[in-house]
């Protein structure tokens, strides 16, 4: 009988060990216990609606939706020292929507400054002003190049292909969750966003977070949305006050989500998708007189400038014969010899 209990109890102790109940899995969430060690692991989705699984640990319950990502600047995470967001690039940690940079017994404003559509930022890896840097490619067989990775359905930081600089993503269905992304250095500059569906036809959106936190503008206003590929290019309005420091690690957050007709049913099914986020060296607010370098212009000469980036990764991809119908003579000849045949068989 006291073996019997001592067994019932370590039982129920390996179960209550468990962060998340089972009962609060659903198909964007759930968590498995490693039979070799007893720890859980769960898995959920990241700031660009990939799939990513970790240590029970590293979650959290948000607002009703599970997150795994950085809440404070400095803060230690896997051993190294985070002081930014931009620190974030490099590792597997989204930003949170309310991380803030730790100042004396406060913080400065949340770097992201809005949980409303978003509780997570993917942050944007790359700090050049106007050519994509790094793991970038303008070749031909990105795709081969994409497909031979073998990514795994645990690690949703696994890409290393970034065809003409844009990232791979997953818009959920029913934007549960939206994509969203934090560009660090990017606070009061012009700022261009692409986007592209991987299929044909769905229509996708580009959002200003913070317009839609401030409500400086008419809601929407600034909401670019069009089928397939889609481009807008942002005046980030973050006037950032004397208080704050260091002014140049503070970005620009914008989302991605379909509003009416991705794949044929009001954002019902995943859209695979490429983004791209491009920002200017100096802030909107220069005021230029020259339009030759007015920073209000950068959107159209920075395409000027460096036109090989002024695609789209399907721009990229090896194009295909088109299907060549035959011409009338050729189809008249066909529809005579397939008369003749169905005659042949009444003979």
């Amino acid at each position: 009988m006291a073996f019997s209990y001592f067994l019932l109890t370590f039982v129920l102790v390996v179960v209550n060990s468990q962060k998340f109940p089972a009962d609060e899995y659903d198909d964007h969430f759930n968590c498995i216990q490693d039979a070799a060690t007893n720890d859980w692991i769960c898995c959920g989705y990241n700031a660009l609606g990939e799939r990513h699984c970790s240590s029970e640990d590293e979650w959290e319950k948000f607002e009703g939706k599970f997150r795994r990502c950085v809440k404070s600047f400095p803060q230690n995470v896997d051993g190294r020292t985070l002081n930014s967001p931009a620190d974030l690039v490099g590792t597997d940690w989204d930003m949170c929507c309310d991380a803030y940079r730790v100042k004396g017994n406060g913080g400065d404003p949340s770097y992201a400054n809005n949980c409303g559509v978003c509780k997570q930022f993917y942050v944007w890896p790359w700090s050049e002003y106007s050519a994509m840097e790094g793991p970038s490619t303008l070749s031909q067989e990105w795709r081969d190049d994409f497909l031979a990775q073998n990514l795994q359905d645990n690690d949703g930081f696994d890409n290393q292909v970034y065809p003409a600089g844009f990232q791979k993503a997953t818009l959920r269905e029913f934007n549960d969750p939206n994509v969203c992304v934090y560009v660090p250095y990017a606070a009061g500059k012009m700022i261009e966003v692409k986007v592209e569906a991987d299929e044909f036809g769905d229509r996708i959106c580009i959002g200003d977070v913070h317009d839609e936190e401030t409500d400086r503008n008419d809601p929407g206003q600034n909401d670019a949305c069009g089928p397939t590929q889609v481009k807008t290019c942002f005046g980030d309005a973050t006037i950032l006050g004397d208080d704050v420091t260091d002014k140049d690690e503070w970005g620009f957050a914008f989302y991605v989500f379909c509003d009416e007709a991705c794949k044929e049913g009001g954002g019902s099914g995943d859209v695979p998708l490429w983004l791209r986020a491009r920002f200017s060296e100096e802030s909107w607010l220069a005021g230029n007189d020259n339009a030759e370098t007015n920073v209000e212009m950068w959107c159209e000469y920075v395409v000027r400038d460096y036109p090989e980036y002024d695609v789209y990764p399907t721009d990229l991809s090896l194009s295909v014969d088109p299907i060549v119908q035959p011409d009338d003579d050729s189809s008249s000849f066909l529809a005579v010899v397939l008369l003749f045949g169905s005659l042949l068989l009444f003979l």
